[in-house]
């Protein structure tokens, strides 16, 4: 492995894009780590980048048997930063970064993550480190070296895989024991709760689940050697942009919520005639013609609000006699300084396609990192044609949508049409809220005793509440130039959130319902498999056991499908079963194998199934030890009693006779 350079730049925004992640030989060159200008000086940050990437070259390179490391990165400071071995940047920018130092998303903390928008293959966005973590090395205790975890993200963003590991189903059955969900397998580890107060107590069984109950944590011995994986424990926007053509009324609303306001604007575009325009605040005040300024040579109506304008729904109104294109674009600017405004990017997962693979539309909806969900967003794809295809995209974590409410709102386009087209999405909001799911390691096994890691730093949790709004942006302009007359027929889209149950002997198994062409229209039908070997299912769907579906019809894309049925065996106490789903179109086109889902069959019993807790075994013997050892006890003292009983007898019984003897003698 050659030396590594880390280049340190001051940058600039620039419009330009920025020059890609390259592979050269096996080194990783062209790496951009970029300093947000809201991040105040501190050259210790340039240096606790490098010790970053240094320490995750080589764990890299070791992972991966010595095929790839990070040759070249370059840091990218703010302007405002001062240093004499700064130079000045060329196409490099915050924005086209894929590795970000910024100030804490609110959601996740000084936790490093990455931004995924894709399913598993697709790079992700970016990664995102705060300078508190990056500063603070008391962290590395509680996330692991900044090395491990600089690689960890890494996979993330560069090969768009997923972590190992459920925190929503950390246990699960396996051969009578309960396990911790990860990997590998071989990991050891001690399962406890921990208290309020902090200390350590043994888990509880859920009765109805046989699992650990809620709370219940997985604990790794520190000190053991498996072969495990990286990816499970490494250690401003217009709010409003619209066209029509008529040659009569139109009109419509746009939400001004409560972090936006200032410097609001209406700006109303015609083709021929300037048409009556009314626009009506939502105190009821309403605005003409006569409060706007009206430029002729370039055919444009502007309403200047002014001030900071009223929070809630604007209507506009706008009447032509003539038929005549025109369009109303609404902006407004951050209201407050502390307060950042919701904003929404969007973008195509390819620039350029000839229709062999489908195309994917994403829009990301958040507040200062933080995800806006429940909000319905639309997209506008309008080819050079005139052709115009309109799309709901949805954040329900099926068909294109990698994760459900983490608001990225996904959706396949495969209305293709030869030529270049543009990018448009409206995003409406009548009950934005925000969710989180962050991952934390406890703590670890050291020498057969659980230490604990310090509490996780505290997470903004409180749900997202600004009322009704809307927001509009374009996305670049992609071309399709198909290789045939028409884009090929996708078939349904792959299950991914197949899930199983198993009641007594009655299967229970849920999933979204895939579509006609991917996750668009109706599929025709289902297939329904299971087997005892998760393997085999896997890798041979059509050997497994077949499930009669003649009695199950698919549901319209994006439905919730619940379906259940006896298998034509006795499910025996102790059971575990796995279980896939297929579909098809009309033109007999089969979906991809689902996900695997698995069930088992657990009876309430009088004793907890046994887990695979070292830690449970120890305390289990000597609470046996000290039982017998009691018993014991008990029954030395008992017969030891018995015995002096008895010799205090023989003494009184020699006694009397010698009495008798003696009363004889003198008789």
């Amino acid at each position: 492995m050659d030396s590594r350079t880390v280049f340190v730049l001051l940058w600039m925004l620039l419009s330009s894009t920025s020059t890609g992640i390259k592979l050269d030989g096996n080194g990783y060159v062209d790496v951009v780590i970029a300093i947000s200008s809201k991040v105040p000086q501190d050259i210790r940050l340039i240096d606790k980048i490098k010790e970053m990437v240094t320490e995750g070259s080589f764990y890299l390179y070791d992972a991966l048997d010595e095929k790839v490391y990070f040759r070249e990165a370059t840091i990218l400071v703010p302007p405002q930063w001062n240093g004499t071995n700064f130079t000045k940047a060329r196409t490099e920018s915050f924005g086209k970064a894929k590795i970000r130092i910024d100030n804490a998303n609110p959601a996740y903390g000084v936790e490093p993550y990455t931004n995924q928008y894709g399913e598993c293959g697709a790079e992700g966005e970016y990664i995102h480190f705060t300078p508190e973590y990056l500063l603070n090395d008391t962290l590395i205790e509680l996330y692991g070296s900044r090395g491990r975890v600089f690689v960890h993200e890494w996979a993330h963003v560069r090969w768009g895989v997923y972590d190992e590991c459920n925190g929503e189903k950390p246990f699960y059955h396996s051969n009578g024991h309960i396990e911790a969900t990860r990997c590998s397998k071989n990991i050891e580890g001690q399962f406890y709760e921990v208290t309020a107060g902090g200390s350590l107590q043994q888990c509880r069984i859920d009765p109805q689940t046989s699992l650990p109950t809620k709370g219940c944590m997985f604990f790794p011995d520190r000190n053991q050697i498996t072969n495990s994986s990286i990816m499970f424990l490494p250690g401003l926007d217009p709010l409003e942009s619209i066209g029509a053509r008529t040659s009569d009324l139109f009109n419509g609303t746009v939400s001004v919520d409560q972090t936006v306001g200032n410097k609001t604007s209406f700006v109303i575009i015609y083709e021929n005639s300037l048409p009556s325009i009314y626009i009506q605040s939502p105190s009821g005040l309403i605005y003409t013609q006569t409060n706007m300024n009206h430029d002729v040579s370039q055919k444009t109506v502007t309403l200047n609000i002014p001030g900071t304008a009223e929070s809630g729904d604007w209507k506009y109104s706008i009447q032509t006699k003539i038929l005549q294109a025109f369009t109303i674009t609404v902006t407004s600017q951050v209201a407050q300084a502390d307060v950042p405004p919701i904003i929404v990017k969007t973008h195509m997962n390819q620039q350029f396609s000839d229709g062999t693979k489908p195309m994917i539309v994403f829009a990301e909806v958040s507040q200062n990192y933080r995800p806006v969900i429940k909000a319905e967003v639309w997209a506008t794809l309008e080819s050079e044609t005139g052709s115009v295809h309109t799309l709901q995209l949805l954040d329900n974590g099926a068909g294109a949508d990698a994760f459900q409410d983490d608001g990225i709102y996904s959706r396949y386009f495969i209305k293709m049409v030869n030529g270049r087209s543009s990018l448009k999405v409206r995003v409406k909001n009548q009950s934005g809220q925000t969710r989180f799911a962050v991952l934390y390691v406890p703590g670890c096994v050291i020498n057969g005793v659980v230490k604990l890691n310090p509490p996780k730093p505290p997470v903004f949790e409180e749900p997202l509440d600004v009322g009704n709004f809307t927001r509009t942006d374009t996305g670049e302009s992609f071309e399709v130039k198909l290789s045939g007359t028409a884009p090929p027929n996708f078939p349904p889209n792959r299950i991914t959130d197949l899930s199983a149950e198993i009641q007594e002997d009655t299967v229970l198994l849920n999933w979204t319902a895939p579509g006609e062409d991917l996750d668009q229209g109706t599929a025709k039908t289902y297939k329904i498999r299971w087997s005892f070997d998760l393997k085999m299912l896997r890798f041979n769907f059509s050997n497994g056991h077949s499930v009669n579906t003649t009695a199950v019809s698919p549901q319209e894309a994006g439905s919730v499908e619940q379906h259940s049925f006896n298998l034509n065996i006795t499910i025996q106490n102790g059971t575990t079963l796995f279980f896939a789903v297929q579909s098809e179109d009309k033109q007999k086109a089969k979906s991809e194998t689902s996900n695997i889902a698995q069930a088992s069959k657990i009876l309430p019993a009088p004793k907890p199934p046994g887990i695979s807790n070292p830690g449970m075994i120890l305390v289990l013997v000597i609470s046996l030890c000290v039982v017998t050892m009691v018993i014991c006890f008990i029954v030395a003292v008992v017969i030891c009693a018995v015995k002096r009983r008895k010799r205090s007898a023989q003494s009184d019984m020699a006694l009397i006779i010698a009495n008798e003897c003696q009363n004889n003698l003198y008789a």
